[in-house]
């Protein structure tokens, strides 16, 4: 009865597979809508302006992990356009992995007119964003009251324009924030850009939102020459440049399918061994490889593997189901840190340690989100740092929802 269970329940999770990949996807709207270039071309008209909204996120600030980042930066993006403001992000290290398109992201206090050394030269910013501060807390910087403090970690009071006197009273901004933009939000965007962003449109509608965070995400994360050129370590395999990881990940002959597994860290921390991805799962992802396989008569399909459970990696890349599915299969090997303000947190390693394996973390981690973005085929859980990926991706991609190991279609989240 046992092993009557087990293959019945290996059946249903092998039909849910076929029932949902042959489900169509509905088409999605020019990729970025037909206001992109317009308001690509708006967010540099603000690039020199003598105020600024700066997204925060430094060592020792509590800024979460990258999805959460990335959403943060969206919606600084947002109330910078809306309130006329220069966008900037204060995220050290970013530079390395992305540069700026139209607008100028990049942080240098001094040719921003930014007051932040003493007379000695020491930083004058003590300030840490920790959760207590959240939810809305402003403060102004006590050495120059036109520099202020926003937190707005698990919150989007940003969203509200009775919180905006206070904000716009100040020139200088520096915004914590772990949330994307709401629709709310999205609807001050648009009144904000009637009439400028020449002859378009940005529309008040999900989808409007889908396609202006789609343009204007694509246009300021551009992988820089570094990022590209930096190693990529597969498990089993050798060293090479991250650029061919991508060429392989985006080439048009073959499929690429990447699947974010992710077990809690707690988990993680304390039954190590355990912690590792189900059986099940297992089968149903040589499976759905196999689908789209015969789908796409016989084009190879490549498997990137991404976990936070080195268990989990190694279970997969060896598993004989999955050798046979795909033509290749990708698991970083990981040599820095997962969680790139850990170390700093705890204290466990010296500061100088603690940057380079917050540094080499940040590379690795944005590996395997680069990957989600432009994999042909993409499987999230419930993790912001898959579906940020999957938000800017090409509007081609094919998107599953792997939540509670039920594998089902949707064309967008």
């Amino acid at each position: 009865c046992g092993s009557m269970e087990v293959n019945m329940r290996y059946i249903l999770v092998v039909f849910l597979a076929i029932v949902c990949s042959l489900i169509k996807s509905e088409e999605i709207a020019y990729e970025y809508g037909d206001s992109c270039p317009a308001l690509r071309r708006y967010t540099e008209t603000l690039n020199n302006a003598s105020n600024t909204f700066i997204f925060t996120c430094r060592p020792k600030d509590d800024c979460g992990g990258v999805g959460d980042r990335m959403a943060g930066i969206m919606i600084t993006m947002y109330f910078a356009i809306i309130s006329k403001r220069s966008f900037r992000m204060n995220w050290p290290d970013l530079e390395l992995i992305f540069q700026p398109g139209h607008a100028n992201w990049t942080y240098n206090p001094e040719a921003l007119g930014i007051q932040h050394l003493d007379a000695a030269g020491n930083e004058l910013d003590t300030f840490r964003n920790f959760p207590a501060h959240s939810q809305g807390h402003i403060e102004r910087a006590p050495y120059n009251p036109s520099i202020g403090h926003y937190c707005d970690v698990n919150s989007r009071d940003v969203s509200d324009s009775n919180n905006w006197p206070q904000l716009l009273s100040m020139q200088h901004i520096y915004y914590y924030s772990n949330r994307s933009p709401d629709m709310q939000i999205h609807k001050h965007l648009v009144n904000a850009l009637s009439g400028i962003v020449g002859g378009t449109t940005v529309h008040d509608s999900p989808l409007g939102r889908n396609n202006a965070q789609r343009c204007l995400y694509n246009d300021i994360l551009r992988p820089t020459k570094t990022f590209l050129d930096s190693p990529y370590t597969p498990l089993g395999g050798n060293t090479m440049p991250f650029r061919t990881v991508v060429d392989i990940a985006s080439n048009g002959s073959e499929l690429s399918l990447a699947y974010h597994h992710r077990i809690s860290d707690q988990y993680l921390q304390t039954d190590p061994a355990h912690a590792q991805v189900s059986n099940e799962t297992v089968e149903w992802l040589a499976e759905l490889g196999r689908l789209h396989h015969r789908k796409n008569n016989g084009t190879r399909v490549n498997l990137f593997f991404i976990s936070n459970s080195p268990g989990s990696e190694e279970k997969v890349r060896t598993h004989p189901g999955i050798q046979s599915a795909y033509h290749n299969v990708y698991c970083q090997q990981f040599l820095g840190i997962r969680h790139i303000n850990l170390q700093f947190m705890n204290g466990e390693v010296g500061h100088n340690e603690a940057t380079m394996r917050a540094k080499l973390a940040l590379i690795q981690t944005m590996h395997d989100w680069y990957i989600m973005k432009i994999a042909d085929i993409l499987i999230c859980g419930i993790s912001s740092f898959c579906r940020s990926a999957g938000l800017i991706s090409s509007g081609k991609q094919i998107k599953y929802d792997a939540g509670n190991h039920q594998v089902c279609y949707i064309h967008q989240w």
